[in-house]
């Protein structure tokens, strides 16, 4: 979902919007990826109805968290090892001399 935010910003039209949140939901559904927020929600109620034992509950939080961390560590990754080689501008150059005096 963060991935998704980021590229609807970059998105420089509406269409090209509309197909980046397409692209995300889509990949997100066909890989049975579960969002954090929404899986937790799930097992935290079927830990308060007693189908899910608080051990489940702190496996669960744990492989969010590690999936989390790798997926956007990844993808982070990929997206600013793309942005540099296929970027073609060279990076402006500030100077401390360019720095705002307080």
């Amino acid at each position: 979902m963060g991935l998704l935010s980021w590229l609807v910003t970059a998105g420089r039209d509406t269409k090209r919007q509309v197909f980046f949140v397409w692209l995300i939901t889509w990949a997100i559904g066909i890989c049975h990826l579960h969002h954090a927020v929404v899986g937790s929600a799930e097992v935290l109620a079927a830990l308060s109805a007693g189908t899910v034992t608080l051990p489940d509950y702190g496996r669960f939080l744990a492989c969010v968290v590690v999936g989390n961390i790798v997926g956007g560590v990844f993808f982070v990754a990929v997206l600013r090892y793309s942005h540099v080689v296929r970027g073609g501008n060279d990076p402006e150059t500030v100077s401390v001399d360019d720095l705002p005096d307080d």
